[in-house]
């Protein structure tokens, strides 16, 4: 082997330096929005809300309890009072959803620790301005959810609507303390990622912080079951289909929020195993591209 051949010395080709986009340095909007989040990032409010999560759990886990009861009373109560209901039927009603709210709060009871222990054992990482950017969404978009359950309230007398825009705001201002403290979620900022990197991190941000709003959810959910099974009991029904649609609304809260901690586990699972398989084909191929 000739070790002069010119063939054995064949230069890698050069890659051109990338260019950096110059943003001019301004101190009236984009620095005071950023200075506004980290100072939000250090404040006590994200303390409160961090500390409530625990009051949320249990806020769900009695409020099961609550909704069992009341349902097996209402069984009992509104054939009492309206003589187009069947007695029987009711009672037996009553009686199924007492024993599923048990089996519900089980499961809830199972599940609900599940979600700090699977993303303590799932790190992400991904760029910190989509961390920035989506917290100072929600957090503009709890607001606005704030204001406009009070003006529906004010307009129609809808203490539901209302009730129901507090409950979006909470969620909002909660997912927007997640994005501002990342390390909840098991996340670390980092620029040098690739496009497939990115998105990938992009993605599991997104699940994990849906993941982690379920313990919020899930009071948030069944103080809502609780409150249409009260109205139930305390409202007069002048036909079976407006009683129908009102314990439509409050199996679907109920339902809904009790069986949140085990869907979003499993749907959990799923996504991120996608993206396991995902970054499983960009290493190999950012760790070639980077290779001179």
């Amino acid at each position: 082997m000739n070790d002069n051949d010119p063939k054995n010395h064949e230069q890698q080709p050069v890659r051109p330096p990338i260019r950096t986009i110059h943003i001019p340095d301004e101190n009236f909007t984009a620095v005071f929005i950023d200075q506004g989040l980290n100072q939000l990032r250090g404040s006590r409010y994200c303390d409160l809300l961090e500390a409530k999560e625990s009051w949320f759990v249990s806020l769900g886990m009695y409020g099961l309890y609550g909704v069992s009861v009341l349902g097996l009373l209402a069984a009992v109560v509104l054939p009492l009072r309206y003589d187009w209901l069947p007695g029987g039927y009711t009672l037996l009603g009553g009686l199924a959803w007492f024993l599923a709210t048990i089996v519900l709060h089980y499961i809830a009871w199972k599940f609900l620790p599940c979600i700090h222990h699977i993303i303590r054992a799932t790190p992400t990482r991904v760029s910190s301005p989509i961390l920035d950017v989506f917290a100072l969404v929600t957090a503009l978009g709890g607001i606005g959810c704030l204001v406009w359950g009070i003006v529906l309230w004010v307009k129609t007398s809808s203490f539901s609507t209302f009730l129901f825009a507090v409950c979006l705001a909470v969620l909002s201002e909660y997912a927007a303390l997640l994005s501002l403290r990342p390390s909840h979620l098991n996340i670390h900022t980092d620029g040098s990622r690739s496009a497939g990197q990115e998105f990938l991190g992009f993605l599991s941000y997104s699940v994990k912080l849906n993941l982690r709003l379920i313990p919020v959810t899930f009071g948030l959910g069944l103080f809502l079951g609780l409150a249409f099974m009260i109205n139930l009991l305390f409202s007069r029904y002048d036909y079976v289909g407006a009683l129908l649609t009102d314990f439509g609304l409050t199996l679907a809260a109920v339902l809904y929020a009790s069986l949140l901690p085990l869907s979003g586990y499993l749907i959990f699972l799923f996504w991120h195993f996608l993206i396991d398989l995902g970054s499983a084909i960009l290493g190999p191929q950012k760790q070639a591209e980077d290779t001179p």
